[in-house]
């Protein structure tokens, strides 16, 4: 066979003893896979790996030694420096890290001044030479998992070869640089978003979701016993909040879906105004929009969207609609206590059908669940069940008079988001947050405030900083399987209004006094056990 000559400037000279290297390697593979002695490929494998690593690293030494300056005088950000020590540093790329000999600066007008790394300033190097795209992806395995399953899952991908602490280290940088830029970065975000089309409504859910919080626990008075725990924690459930905005088309199906979210101890009221300022100008865009604002039913969660995103302020009329899934949960555990398990399991499938199909078909819920408190026993006999005199209002009252007016659905398919298309608004976007993974908790001095990047199922990707930005923790959020279906009446008389919880046992008179001084069929959050 020829030879190839391949000629090389004398600034790649690093590339050629690599390529060099790697040369050798294969003929050496090629001679071996000619023969008919065993061959673990994966070995094989692990070792170009490397080779182009290594291949990998040597352009990178090449291209930042080319970004350096070694000049008397040097003019950066319109000021003059001198340099003040040449030696070599280290700059982590996604193959390794890379050690480059530079000149640090320091401005002439200030002695004690810190020195600036002319590399750093063009390349965009994060914390102690951290090249930007190396960020990006730590930050990006890091907001998938927890910072040891993402460690783990690069060196098994063969990229990153980094401790467990650089993960954190940079993903916590990464995340402080976000903040300070969050409010430009959305504004320049959302402007930039381009609405499809077909899109006819945008949809604005809240949420929330208990998340175990570490903190750090008072130390006993006196000398610590033997084994006690140098850093003594509590482990503390707190409440992550979770918004979404998803633009759907006329038939309901999603388009697109933007995430929000807050850990403990966030500005909450900013996510709620970063939710109005957007619909804002979405509807700039097409204000022909139709907007809805989608709960589970909670007091709080309406009380927060309707102090902001209210029709004055977005100078339309608002629908509110309640999230099918809290709804039927709820009523199937009255079903549970009413019925044996296979008659609960028909009774709600065929109230869900009767939901979604028809017109009214809350009264008739209504007076079912009312003739309850009237019937005495609530199963047959022989049942352990059975055997209770009767079921606690509150099971089988709560949700069905709460969402009095909000669970008509008469109305044409096409005018609702379609069950599966509608880019889970609610349960789905967080329920994952704080999954249980052995050793895994939240720090309270290194909470996050920030969302991951998520794709939207359906909807594309969309990098939404402050909203969908890498945290300054290790944070996991996934999407789980069920989607929630909103509840829509467009030929109700009545105006839709959130529903609120009863949280106490009370008798169907007092439920219809409270529907009749309402009027629109909202129980207040008062009555107590």
């Amino acid at each position: 066979m020829e030879p190839i000559v391949l000629h090389l400037p004398a600034a790649l000279k690093p590339l050629a003893d690599v390529l060099s290297d790697a040369v050798a390697f294969t003929l050496a593979a090629v001679e071996h896979a000619r023969s008919d002695e065993p061959f673990v490929y994966a070995a094989v494998e692990r070792a170009v790996a490397t080779l182009g690593a290594e291949v990998q690293r040597a352009l990178h030494q090449t291209i930042l030694s080319a970004c350096d300056r070694e000049v008397p005088h040097l003019l950066i950000g319109g000021r003059l420096h001198r340099p003040v020590l040449r030696r070599e540093a280290t700059y982590y790329t996604l193959a390794g890290p890379v050690v480059v000999t530079r000149t640090r600066y320091r401005p002439a007008d200030e002695p004690r001044a810190k020195t600036v790394d002319p590399i750093g300033v063009r390349v965009g190097v994060v914390g102690a030479g951290w090249l930007p795209q190396t960020c990006t992806a730590i930050a990006f395995l890091v907001q998938l998992d927890p910072s040891r399953e993402a460690t783990q899952a690069a060196h098994q991908l063969g990229v990153l070869p980094y401790s467990r602490a650089s993960f954190e280290r940079v993903a916590h940088r990464v995340g402080e640089l976000v903040m300070q830029e969050r409010e430009r970065v959305e504004s320049a975000l959302i402007a930039a978003y381009v609405l499809p089309a077909e899109a006819t409504g945008v949809v604005v859910s809240l949420d929330r979701v208990a998340v175990p919080m570490e903190e750090p626990r008072r130390r006993p008075k006196g000398r610590p016993a033997k084994g006690a725990a140098k850093r003594p924690v509590v482990r503390l459930w707190h409440m992550a909040y979770c918004a979404t905005v998803t633009i759907h088309d006329a038939s309901g199906k999603g388009l697109h879906t933007i995430r929000y979210g807050r850990m403990p101890g966030g500005d909450l009221d900013g996510l709620v105004l970063g939710l109005r300022d957007d619909v804002r100008t979405l509807l700039g865009m097409r204000p022909s929009l139709q907007v809805t604002l989608l709960c589970d039913g909670a007091v709080e969660m309406w009380n927060l969207l309707g102090e902001v995103l209210t029709e004055a302020a977005l100078g339309r009329a608002i629908t509110r609609l309640v999230d099918l899934w809290h709804f039927l949960e709820k009523m199937g555990k009255a079903g549970r206590r009413r019925f044996e398990a296979p008659q609960a399991t028909a009774w709600l499938t065929r109230l869900r059908l009767r939901l979604l199909n028809k017109a009214g078909a809350w009264v008739e819920l209504q007076a079912e669940i009312t003739a309850w408190g009237a019937g005495g026993a609530t199963r047959v006999e022989g049942s352990a069940r059975a055997r209770r005199a009767d079921l606690p209002e509150e099971s089988r009252r709560r949700r069905s008079t709460g969402v009095r007016h909000r669970t008509g659905h008469g109305a044409p398919r096409r005018q609702r988001p379609r069950r599966g298309d509608l880019q889970e608004p609610l349960q789905c976007a967080f329920q994952a947050i704080g999954r249980p993974l052995e050793g895994c908790q939240w720090g309270g001095d290194r909470t996050p405030t920030r969302t991951p990047p998520q794709p939207s199922l359906g909807g594309g990707t969309r990098t939404h900083d402050g909203r969908e930005a890498t945290g300054n923790s290790p944070c996991r959020v996934s999407t789980m399987g069920a989607t929630p279906l909103a509840f829509t009446a467009q030929d109700d008389p009545h105006r839709w209004n959130p529903v609120l919880h009863l949280k106490s046992h009370v008798v169907p008179s007092q439920v219809a006094t409270a529907f009749r001084e309402v009027g629109v069929g909202i129980l207040r959050n008062s009555i107590r056990r």
